[in-house]
């Protein structure tokens, strides 16, 4: 993304919502800002539980090793969607982030009854 550039976020794109608010990301994400800072899609993903007004659930991320290769499942529990990712780069997380900014991620719907939200 160019720097100075603003553009909607991935939560935006994918509800056509306002932007998560910085109250509703998780407490504990701020003690390491840097980090997170780097990923702000997948930290939008996995630590926002509010957008705009709505609730919503955050996704989780479950990351394996199989055959020497990173790979990865992104559950997003807000839209009962997954993703199933083999990374090839060494800075792996940054591969996923640029796969979401890039809508180059392979989502398919859950197969499985989904859960309620709880409120």
């Amino acid at each position: 993304m160019a720097a100075g550039k603003k553009t909607q976020t991935y939560i935006q794109r994918m509800r056509a919502k306002n932007a998560a608010t910085p109250e509703a990301l998780r407490d504990w994400t701020e003690a390491a800002p840097d980090f997170w800072d780097s990923l702000p899609i997948l930290r939008e993903l996995m630590f926002a539980n509010r957008v705009g007004d709505d609730e919503r659930q955050t996704a989780s991320l479950t990351v394996f090793v199989d055959d020497g290769q990173v790979k990865c499942v992104l559950n997003d529990r807000d839209t009962d969607q997954r993703a199933f990712m083999t990374l090839r780069q060494s800075d792996w997380l940054m591969e996923i982030e640029n796969l979401l900014e890039g809508d180059k991620v392979d989502w398919k719907q859950n197969t499985t009854p989904k859960h309620k939200k709880s409120r």
